[in-house]
């Protein structure tokens, strides 16, 4: 049974991955990481930090798909980042 916080992730990540899909977006495997990365990580996460953690889950990803994913998701991701759910 998932615990609160997990389910308010789990419910911010697709709401998140859902304005990605209406702005004409894919939902790629490393974007759905890098973002739950961002959800899951400390506050102020640096980009490295993130990528080592992404690595976890995908450990083939590069570190410039995450500064990519961290550029192309400002306008979907950072902004969800600080909002209330």
């Amino acid at each position: 049974m998932p615990t609160t916080a997990s389910a308010s992730t789990g419910e911010r990540l697709e709401r998140i991955l859902s304005a990605l899909r209406a702005g004409g977006g894919r939902v790629t495997s490393s974007r759905r990481a890098v973002v739950r990365a961002l959800l899951e990580g400390p506050q102020h996460a640096t980009a490295d930090e993130l990528g080592s953690h992404v690595r976890t889950v995908l450990p083939d990803i590069d570190q410039s798909t995450v500064y990519r994913v961290l550029t192309c998701g400002s306008s979907w991701a950072f902004s969800a980042r600080s909002s209330p759910m």
